[in-house]
């Protein structure tokens, strides 16, 4: 069987230690065999073994320290359990690759091959997500460029490729199967703690891999693919930060979001046409107020957005926009989308954003103006062709999988391709569901509330 050098090296270190080992159990086993033949001889002269036994042993302790030093520097063991795990799953790879002929056809002998370098780095310490890095090469260019190495990494599935910024490198990121299983909770104060695990007071956490700074987004879902819950956890973690958020809700169907709204903030509910139209226009004056401030501000700043200079930030929450866009008159559509264009465009770095909800994502129902500055787009069930490809631009790159309830697919402006995407099962919610606790409850800031509403869970 053809091998790797490394593997080669491996062996010969290990008939060295076999050959080691097997002088030094000679030498006990056979000295006093040889020393009893010496007496019967009746020669005055006895076999002491111990200095070669322990030169030998001190060699074969020499040799094992050099070979644990060099692979534990290789393999970065102060990383604990991600060293070991990285060690087993390049040992896999370089198997699968030998396997697939990947070898440097102008290093091969008849037993050894030359393969490209491998690395596999960890995002995290549960290791939920990482990279598995191959050096590029004229000779290996056009197989990496269509390789899949999901087989090879057991427990993990590659879900984007792409080359380094020098060129050098193809970059396969993956992500742990078992990550994709929705987190569960039971309390209020458990989820809250799972937020702020890995965000801070101006990003919020979408699921166990997906942490983010505040910006527009689009969230799509037809009924019944878990768009409530995703949304509720979304503005329970703005509203139990520890700066405030300005929330306005717009909700034409009159539904869960009206409910929400009026629990939160009344004034800032709408949903009659009227309404809505009077509500956008008072974001769209908060924006203008917003950027004034920010003017003032940030004048003796070079750069800096609201973070900097701790000003709070205002979401306008929209569900179902198509059922409220579709029956305006000429003149208030026009001036509807202005206020939301308006707000899409100039309001990241105001702290202003738009948080939009559909059941699907139509281009004549959300202009490109708008649609374009969403920059985390989350479609969540199994979508169809015309939802992916005006959601996403592209439907051809989106995973195959089988979609639960609050799963789907993400995509945000630092990506080229969607990922697979799990809002947490809030638990705690179905409790409301019988009506024997006040569900303004959960829509409260302070502690105290949070610690009735956990006993009364």
């Amino acid at each position: 069987m053809r091998m790797t050098q490394r593997k080669l090296n491996g062996i010969y270190f290990s008939i060295w230690i076999a050959l080691t080992l097997t002088v030094v159990i000679i030498l006990k086993v056979a000295t006093p065999i040889f020393n009893n033949l010496l007496t019967d001889l009746n020669l005055d002269y006895q076999f002491d073994p111990t200095l070669a036994i322990q030169m030998s042993v001190v060699l074969l302790l020499l040799s094992l320290l050099i070979f644990s030093t060099i692979w534990s520097i290789r393999n970065r063991i102060w990383k604990g359990k991600e060293s070991i795990k990285s060690y087993f799953l390049i040992l896999k790879i370089r198997k699968e690759l030998i396997l697939a002929s990947y070898s440097d056809d102008q290093n091969v002998t008849e037993k050894v091959v030359r393969l490209p370098k491998i690395k596999i780095k960890f995002d995290d310490k549960q290791l939920n997500t990482g990279r598995l890095i191959i050096r590029d090469s004229v000779e290996f260019h056009e197989k990496l460029e269509k390789a899949t190495f999901t087989p090879a990494l057991k427990g993990f599935k590659v879900e984007t490729v792409y080359q380094s910024d020098d060129g050098d490198w193809f970059i396969f990121d993956f992500y742990a199967t078992d990550s994709q299983n929705q987190d569960v909770f039971t309390e209020l104060s458990s989820f809250l703690d799972w937020s702020n695990q890995t965000t801070n007071q101006y990003q919020i956490r979408f699921d166990g891999r997906l942490s983010a700074d505040l910006k527009h987004i689009l969230l799509v879902g037809a009924t019944r693919t878990g768009k409530t819950y995703g949304l509720i956890g979304l503005l329970l973690q703005m509203i139990n930060k520890s700066t405030t958020y300005h929330l306005y809700f717009a909700d034409p169907k009159n539904d869960q979001l009206r409910k929400i709204g009026n629990w939160v903030d009344p004034k800032k509910t709408a949903v009659t046409t009227e309404e809505l139209i009077k509500l956008i226009e008072q974001v769209y004056q908060r924006l203008i107020e917003r950027e004034k401030e920010m003017e003032k501000a940030t004048a003796t700043r070079m750069t800096g957005d609201y973070r900097d200079v701790k000003l709070e930030p205002i979401f306008l929450v929209f569900d179902e926009f198509s059922s409220f866009i579709n029956v305006l008159e000429s003149k208030e559509k026009k001036q509807v989308l202005g206020h939301l264009t308006a707000v899409v465009q100039r309001g990241a770095g105001a702290g202003v954003f738009l948080l939009l909800i559909m059941q699907k994502s139509d281009a004549t129902t959300l202009p490109t103006a708008i649609r374009s500055n969403l920059l985390l787009k989350i479609v969540l069930g199994n979508a169809t062709t015309t939802t992916y490809s005006t959601a996403f631009e592209s439907s051809s790159d989106v995973p195959i999988f089988r979609f639960g309830k609050g799963q789907g697919v993400y995509l945000d402006d630092t990506m080229s391709k969607p990922k697979l995407f799990s809002f947490p099962y809030l638990k705690f919610i179905d409790a409301f569901d019988g009506g024997s606790n006040d569900p303004a409850l959960l829509w409260q800031k302070n502690s105290s509330d949070q610690q009735a509403l956990n006993s009364e869970l």
